[in-house]
């Protein structure tokens, strides 16, 4: 189950990124959330498909994790307005750093 987590994380984002962030947010997402979101879709999607192939990216990729999980720690505190968002993606970085990268 964990081994697909991230790809199947990272297809959502891209192809559903307002109606998902939206719910997530309890508002409608902007623009530039839409945009971020499925730039991190899209990142989650490469690092799944390097992970699948063999290439040893887990260093890599769960240091990537830990940064954005602090950063969107950061920006909760940071944004009022932002921080359901910031704080669901801390807890979706953390977890996908937690089950590793296979």
């Amino acid at each position: 189950m964990t081994r697909w987590m991230r790809g199947l994380l990272g297809a959502v984002l891209l192809l559903f990124a307002r109606p998902v962030l939206s719910r997530v947010a309890g508002r409608p997402a902007t623009d530039g959330e839409v945009w971020l979101g499925r730039f991190l879709g899209a990142r989650h999607l490469a690092e799944q498909i390097a992970v699948a192939r063999g290439l040893q990216v887990g260093g890599v990729v769960r240091l990537l994790d830990r940064v954005h999980a602090l950063s969107m720690v950061v920006l909760a505190a940071a944004s009022p307005g932002s921080r359901r968002l910031a704080v669901a993606a801390a807890a979706a970085a953390a977890a996908l750093d937690a089950a590793g990268t296979t």
